[in-house]
């Protein structure tokens, strides 16, 4: 059945479409980062929970988040990493002056011992 659909995560909807009714402008010029943030130790689940949180809060309550996922991996044991997709940076730089967000940053600020941004991107694309 899935042979021919794609599915796809776009402004917070999970769409399953035949392929030839994709949508790329939906996702065109978009703002990402892919981060990880070095726990202390012991604290990993602990700062996943709340990394958890904030992914409700942005997706729930912020239009301009589009995508906001929190990972883990064995190879890392001490690591969370977290990829977000925005409408552009500038809503990213706003969301970070969110009192529930700066909440939340404030809770998790004690268990990180160290934070990396891997790399950032926007969206291109030549389709339409």
């Amino acid at each position: 059945m899935f042979d021919e659909t794609k599915i796809i995560v776009a402004h917070k909807k999970l769409l399953i479409l035949p392929q030839q009714q994709i949508c790329y402008t939906q996702i065109m010029n978009t703002f990402s980062i892919l981060g990880e943030i070095i726990t202390v130790e012991g604290k990993r689940d602990e700062l996943t929970d709340i990394l958890q949180d904030a992914e409700k809060l942005l997706l729930e309550k912020n239009p301009d988040c589009l995508l906001y996922s929190v990972h883990i991996s064995a190879d890392s044991p001490h690591s969370v990493f977290v990829f977000e997709t925005w409408t552009d940076e500038a809503s990213h730089q706003n969301c970070l002056k969110d009192p529930e967000v700066l909440a939340l940053i404030m809770k998790g600020k004690p268990l990180i011992q160290d934070m990396k941004r891997h790399y950032t991107f926007t969206t291109v694309s030549k389709r339409s």
